[in-house]
Parts: C-alpha cells; sequence; structure tokens
C-alpha cells in the first residue's frame, strides 16, 4: 500500500488556513442551499487520531471534534443519499423534496420558500393559502404543483410542470406558458378554474405518456395549444389550438377529445401522429378551405361524440403503425 506524507501544521492559525476554504464551502451548501453534503477528511497515520478545529466566519463558529476512521465508517455506512463527486473539495447531494411557500414573492427567490431553496424540477411545490407567488424567470419547474394560494405570471415567462397540476385556489395565466414534461402520465386538476394561457405537452417520445385535463374545476386555455410529444387528453374543458397558421401534430404526439370541447381556427391540421375523439365536441377549422389531412403513419380516429370540420378530410396515411397507436389512416 502506497503511504502519502503529509506535511505536519504546527499551529492553529496554520490548521484554521488548511481546512477553513473546505468547511465554509461545504456548510454554505448545507445550511443555505438545503443540500446534504457527504464530505471526506483525509485520516493522518494511526488510529484514533482526533482532529479538532473551529472555524470563524462572519456571522459563527464551528467547531469539529473527535472525528476518527470509526465514526466516519458508521457515518458513510448510514448515508442513504447518492454521492455526486464534483471535485476533491465538493461532494454533494440534491434531495428533492416538498417545497412551501410561506410568503409572498418572486417564484426565483428562495426567501419565500421553506425549505429556502428555489424549487426545481423534481421538487414538489405546494403554493401554501394566503400567499401569492409570481413566476419571474424562464428556468421555473417543478414536479407536482399544487395550488391553494395565487399563482401569477410574469409577461411571457415558462413554467415547466414534470408531473401533475392540481388547482384548489387562484392561477393567473397572464402571457405566461405551462410547459408539461416527463416520461410519466399525468393530470391537471382541482376544485378550482384553471385558465391557462399557452400550454405545451412534451411528455415522453410517444403517445403512451399521457396528460389528462380532468378536473372538477373549469379547464381551458386561451392562447396556443403545442403538442410536442405525448397525448393531450382532454376529458373535462374547454382547449383550441390558438393562433392563426397550419398546425402539426408529430409522429410522437396526438390530442384525444374524451368529453371536452376542443376548436381550432381558420386554418387546416397536418395529422401525422394520433387524433382521436370518443366523446364530447372536436370543431376542425372554421373556413371552407380548412382541411385535416392525415398522412404518413398517422392516425383520425373517431369512436364517439361530435366531429365538426369545415373543409375536408384527406388520408394519405399508411403502414407501419406509430408507437402506442392502434391503427393508421382514418377509423370513423
Amino acid at each position: 500500500m502506497n503511504k502519502t506524507v503529509y506535511r505536519k501544521l504546527t499551529t492553529d492559525s496554520e490548521h484554521i488556513a488548511a481546512v477553513k476554504p473546505f468547511y465554509e464551502n461545504v456548510f454554505k451548501n448545507f445550511l443555505l442551499r438545503g443540500r446534504v453534503v457527504c464530505f471526506v477528511l483525509l485520516m493522518m497515520v494511526g488510529t484514533n487520531v482526533k482532529i479538532k478545529a473551529q472555524l470563524q466566519t462572519a456571522s459563527n463558529s464551528i467547531e469539529i471534534s473527535s472525528l476518527n476512521s470509526k465514526s466516519f465508517s458508521s457515518f458513510f455506512s448510514q448515508s442513504e443519499q447518492l454521492i455526486e463527486k464534483d471535485s476533491y473539495s465538493n461532494f454533494t447531494s440534491r434531495t428533492f423534496a416538498t417545497i412551501t411557500s410561506i410568503a409572498s414573492g418572486l417564484w426565483n427567490d428562495p426567501t419565500i420558500w421553506s425549505p429556502a431553496i428555489v424549487p426545481g424540477a423534481g421538487d414538489d411545490v405546494i403554493i401554501a393559502g394566503g400567499t401569492t407567488v409570481t413566476v419571474d424567470v424562464n428556468t421555473a419547474a417543478c414536479l407536482n404543483l399544487t395550488i391553494d394560494g395565487i399563482l401569477n405570471f410574469n409577461a411571457g415567462i415558462n413554467l415547466d410542470v414534470n408531473a401533475n397540476w392540481i388547482n384548489n385556489g387562484t392561477f393567473n395565466a397572464g402571457t405566461g406558458t405551462v410547459t408539461f414534461k416527463g416520461a410519466t402520465s399525468n393530470t391537471i386538476s382541482g376544485s378550482f378554474p384553471s385558465a391557462f394561457n399557452n400550454i405545451i405537452v412534451n411528455k415522453g417520445t410517444d403517445v403512451n405518456s399521457v396528460l389528462e385535463a380532468n378536473g372538477s374545476g373549469a379547464i381551458s386555455n386561451t392562447g396556443t395549444l403545442t403538442i410536442t410529444n405525448g397525448l393531450f387528453k382532454m376529458t373535462t374543458g374547454v382547449f383550441r389550438f390558438g393562433g392563426n397558421s397550419l398546425v402539426t401534430i408529430p409522429a410522437t404526439g396526438g390530442i384525444w377529445v374524451n368529453g371536452a370541447t376542443f376548436n381550432s381556427g381558420d386554418y387546416s391540421i397536418t395529422n401525422n401522429g394520433w387524433i382521436r375523439v370518443s366523446s364530447g365536441t372536436a370543431n376542425f377549422g372554421t373556413g371552407s378551405g380548412n382541411a385535416v389531412h392525415t398522412q404518413n403513419s398517422g392516425y383520425f380516429d373517431v369512436s364517439g361524440g361530435t366531429v365538426n370540420i369545415s373543409g375536408r378530410l384527406e388520408n394519405t396515411a399508411s403502414t407501419p403503425l406509430l408507437t402506442g397507436v392502434p391503427g393508421n389512416g382514418v377509423s370513423i
């Protein structure tokens, strides 16, 4: 076994100077960022060697004492965190949490949250009753979102929601956008109205990832609906593609009208994916020249409900079948 020899530190000031930057970084991450920090102390030759260092900061002092190889072995064996090694002086782990607003303010301000961190894509977020949170940055993201208070959007800002949306409070979309991500199937629900502006569905890699709008509170969008990946299932509410130009449904996505009302505008629709109507009402186009064209391996599938097409229904689709789609062409 190779032995590493270290220069002996002879004074208290040398001890403090040697370890202070490392521990300041560790405890800053732990106390201020809410992260679980795993760190490694270099063991000096021999057993039961005690290390004592007193770190002075502007606001407090931290004393670490009586640390030995046995205690550290126990510490690491009990740790259930996933460790990401960035460098010798930065062993950190980010654990996902439920983050609740404790004051009104901007989404990107850690002081309004408990714990005091800005939510990330893997964190469940609760907008508590009596608080108002305003989404102010396009990097805003969460896993599940529950609104019991008030959620506002600054102009043109996007929020990524990677799981479920539950609104039991007040949602003011303004000119903002909500992008639904994540490979799992999720829902938009709640007892209070969710009037979105723009909705983007970008879930998974095919229509097996379903986002279902199904709440007792009215659900709608007043801006645009964009399908990038996944299937948007509209069980309750009123929705629209919006915009004023050709809409294309990709091979990895689709819409499913399952009791809701869906509208499009004065333009045609190119369907490379899945348009499904099983209940409710689907209105495609408003002008005589507006068509629904199913092509490539797309599928236009009507098993119930009411479908109105202002122009023509065109089909040039053929095999093979798309992943998760039971047919292609037109089935009415």
